[in-house]
């Protein structure tokens, strides 16, 4: 801006010097345009320089675009194999030149089709081209109008033309044919990485990332080039699998991150596009806005000369709940002064699901409850969501609201389980100045959709070993169970161990198995001769996680006996304790027999 220039007006020119000398304060580009006046006698330079501003604009549009696919130019190839066809559409060149076309262009597979081009592959490309036609008859040159009868070519079309560009990536015939798409794909992307020559990875295999005090931090984009071969839009790569020309289109062809594209797909892989994610967080803080004052607001709590009329309001809010007399309704003040979820309930306004609203979208903003503790009032709002609160700093919320943008609505009346919520709380101070708030909390707390997510883990290989108890003498039981017959009673359920390995089993199976005060034996019967110790260890704190006070009086283990099955089946762990016995039975005793008494001798 000159000295003599105001902000939004512009200085005449200087016809003395080039405008565009960059001598003072203005500078100038090439956007030259004509004005118009009365007296000026139009000729086609005037008309050439309007062309040239209209198209020097829609170029700095299409530069700030970005190059790329608008719509359409969906290729393929010819169903004789010979050709590739490039469908009409429109798209952007690197230096913002639009290119459009309404027909088919069709361009030959001439390097294909000789069948021995195998490491090479093809760059299916667009570029603008002009065509003059059609015929004026021309005015004003004497020549013309007595001599030749000569007419000129007025017209000219912005069309676009097509071409193969060969290109070679090493080994790329050793490949098999089910892994060259694959491998083609992966050379030329990492090839678009390297070509963007980052300065936190290394640019090339095996580089090295420079210091970044090195590096240029003021470095600018560069205007686009014009040079011939960088004009060229990419559509598809195209190769041989033996001897069939193959196409794969997303290799190359990248899509103008504008509205049409970015929207068609985001809609196909269930994303939302940008306007509609914020279309749904507007509709639904403007309705929240609507609802009928005093959803919000809450009765004051911890107050002794409000709790009658808190009370009140909770036992009409209990349908199954009847007080009748002054001792009931004591004992319900005393539940409520203890009970957390009393004052909750009492503290909850009406559920958002009972105003009107069904849905709420995957992320938005609440007005803060006044009560200082929110959680209760947030809960009441929505009873039938899971919700977690998290403290954070409101700079954290953004951030979370835009992450949530392509996950579910979250449904206010949930048809299975309850929908995961995160209601963000900015509870923690800013440490910027300009950013602190007067007073000691936000006026808002913010609800995300909870993005759960969680690892399946693969389930850990177990081997089964099967519980019996049985009674008898174990020296009798071992042979049955070495033959692979059972004795005794199963115990359920069987036992799971890992692989190879022995763990404290405890559980239900060793609560199933019932031990007196007698001796207990055990036979550990293993598979294999290699894998009895691991048969009698599992076996040994088997019989120590079986229920009971330890020591138990007049219980004594006598021994593990580790056995190897005769044939192929499952290892088993016999607890054995002896078989019950009557106790025995003293033989009758005969009565005493009272000594003979000699009769008196009446002789003397």
């Amino acid at each position: 801006m000159t000295a003599a220039t105001q902000p939004g007006t512009q200085a005449e020119p200087d016809p003395s010097r080039p405008p565009f000398d960059g001598t003072d304060a203005t500078a100038f580009g090439d956007l030259v345009r004509f004005r118009p006046q009365d007296g000026i006698f139009l000729r086609a330079e005037h008309l050439t320089v309007m062309q040239t501003y209209a198209a020097e604009l829609a170029r700095a549009v299409g530069i700030a675009t970005g190059s790329g696919v608008v719509y359409g130019f969906r290729p393929t190839i010819a169903a004789d194999k010979l050709s590739v066809e490039v469908g009409p559409g429109l798209a952007v060149d690197p230096t913002g030149r639009p290119l459009h076309a309404r027909g088919k262009a069709k361009v030959p597979l001439t390097s294909a089709a000789k069948r021995d081009d195998y490491n090479g592959y093809w760059v299916l490309e667009i570029a603008r081209t002009d065509t003059f036609f059609g015929t004026e008859p021309v005015f004003g040159s004497p020549c013309a109008d007595q001599c030749s009868g000569s007419a000129l070519k007025p017209w000219l079309a912005e069309g676009v033309v097509a071409q193969l560009r060969r290109e070679e990536l090493p080994k790329l015939a050793s490949e098999p044919k089910e892994k060259k798409r694959s491998r083609l794909a992966s050379a030329y992307f990492e090839q678009e990485r390297a070509d963007g020559q980052p300065w936190l990875v290394p640019a090339v295999s095996k580089g090295v990332t420079p210091s970044i005090l090195d590096q240029p931090w003021t470095e600018v984009a560069a205007a686009p080039s014009v040079v011939p071969s960088e004009v060229w839009v990419p559509l598809a790569v195209v190769w041989l699998d033996g001897n069939e020309p193959q196409l794969d289109m997303w290799t190359a062809r990248r899509e103008v991150h504008g509205r049409l594209a970015d929207d068609l797909w985001r809609r196909r892989l269930a994303m939302r596009p940008w306007n509609a994610f914020l279309a749904q967080v507007l509709q639904f803080q403007d309705q929240l806005t609507a609802l009928p004052g005093g959803w919000a607001a809450t009765p004051a709590t911890g107050k002794v000369d409000t709790l009658h009329e808190r009370v009140e309001t909770f036992v009409k809010a209990m349908a199954d709940t009847s007080v009748t007399d002054s001792d009931g309704f004591r004992q319900l003040i005393a539940a409520f002064e203890q009970s957390e979820g009393l004052r909750a309930q009492l503290t909850t306004s009406t559920p958002l699901r009972d105003r009107g609203l069904l849905e709420l979208p995957p992320a938005g903003l609440l007005p803060r409850p006044q009560d200082d503790d929110v959680e209760p009032v947030i809960r009441g709002w929505f009873p039938d969501l899971d919700l977690q609160f998290v403290d954070c700093r409101a700079d954290h919320v953004p951030g979370a609201i835009e992450r949530a943008r392509d996950l579910d609505r979250i449904p206010l009346k949930p048809v299975s389980t309850a929908p995961p919520v995160d209601i963000l709380i900015p509870s923690r101070p800013a440490d910027i100045e300009s950013l602190t708030i007067a007073g000691d909390a936000y006026g808002w707390v913010a609800f995300v959709r909870r993005d759960d997510v969680s690892v399946r883990v693969a389930e850990e290989p177990r081997e089964t070993v099967q519980v019996y108890q049985a009674r008898g003498d174990v020296l009798q039981l071992i042979p049955t169970f070495v033959a692979g017959e059972t004795s005794g009673t199963k115990i359920s359920p069987e036992l799971r161990y890992p692989n190879e390995t022995w763990e404290y089993p405890g559980g239900e199976t060793a609560a199933s198995v019932s031990l007196d005060d007698g001796d207990v034996e055990v036979i550990a019967v293993a598979a294999t001769e290699q894998r009895r110790p691991l048969a009698a260890l599992r076996a040994s704190l088997f019989l120590a996680s079986v229920p009971g006070e330890r020591p138990v009086p007049g219980r004594v283990v006598r021994q593990v006996h580790t056995v190897v099955r005769d044939k192929p089946g499952p290892e088993l762990i016999v607890v054995v304790q002896p078989s019950e016995e009557e106790p025995p039975v003293d033989p009758p005793v005969d009565p005493p027999v009272d000594p003979p008494v000699d009769p008196p001798n009446p002789g003397g």
